[in-house]
């Protein structure tokens, strides 16, 4: 919520006119700041090296890279419609 909110303050414009390119960027950008937060959660959880829950986490951001990805565009597509509405 907090980096989505953040995120739009920053880069205000329309929402449904954002490309591939822009949505890519918010994505990767979203997954590295969770990356970096949860990688010492991991660790300390699992009782892993940093370099260990990095590795394990690095899946997990990738499936969820791609989620978000969908969910962004799909979401700001359904709110012109509603909004429009």
């Amino acid at each position: 919520f907090f980096f989505n909110w953040f995120f739009d303050k920053i880069f205000t414009g329309k929402r449904e006119e954002r490309g591939a390119i822009f949505r890519l960027f918010h994505t990767v950008a979203f997954e590295a700041t969770l990356l970096i937060l949860t990688v010492p959660m991991f660790a300390y959880a699992l009782d892993l090296t940093l370099w260990q829950a990095f590795l394990a986490d690095i899946a997990i951001t990738l499936l969820i890279m791609v989620y978000t990805f969908i969910f962004n565009w799909a979401y700001d597509l359904l709110r012109l419609r509603f909004v429009a509405a």
